[in-house]
């Protein structure tokens, strides 16, 4: 009667391994994917930060110009 116990309860816990090895994965599919997503929103914003700085970096310049164009007068 021991060893059936014995053999019930190790065919159990081999049961709760697989269901935690699944949901492990899972989970980790699920990182994998978010992690992709705020990478993307990530580098979509480095990239309008990017823009906007070289914006900023032209509108320098012809400021830059025109104060050497009025100091030269």
């Amino acid at each position: 009667m021991f060893a059936l116990n014995f053999i019930a309860i190790l065919w159990q816990a081999r049961g709760v391994d697989r269901r935690i090895n699944v949901l492990d994965r899972s989970i980790a599919v699920r990182f994998d994917s978010f992690q992709q997503v705020m990478s993307a929103k990530f580098d979509s914003v480095d990239a309008k930060f990017q823009a906007q700085t070289q914006g900023l970096f032209r509108v320098e310049q012809v400021l830059d110009a025109r104060l050497k164009h009025f100091e030269e007068r």
